[in-house]
């Protein structure tokens, strides 16, 4: 067999699987701390969504002005919209906080 030709048929082959792959991506939902319930659920509803694509959600929280100083609501507000996804989604990590955010990678159980 022909070395170029064998060379060819492999680097097709790659190029074919690789095409078939898919990535997970990670997509962002941004919550703020007044958020009213309504609209927490809706966010949950979207999160659900990109879970079931198959992509990772990264939640994110900004706070503004005086809201840094009750950074534990913040956090109360993130674990009640982790505990509104239910059994399906786990937490990626902990809750990482960098200057008035805080942010939270969020997986789908398989």
């Amino acid at each position: 067999m022909d070395w170029g030709a064998h060379q060819y048929q492999q680097d097709r082959l790659a190029r074919k699987q690789k095409s078939k792959q898919k990535m997970s991506e990670i997509k962002g939902i941004r919550i703020s701390y007044k958020i009213g319930t309504h609209d927490l659920e809706m966010k949950v509803k979207q999160a659900i969504k990109f879970l079931d694509r198959g992509d990772r959600v990264k939640l994110e929280i900004i706070l503004r002005g005086r809201e840094n100083r009750f950074k534990d609501n913040a956090l109360e507000k993130m674990e009640k919209f982790v505990e509104l996804l239910g059994s399906q989604a786990y937490k990626d990590g902990t809750i990482s906080k960098a200057g008035n955010r805080m942010s939270l990678l969020i997986g789908k159980k398989k």
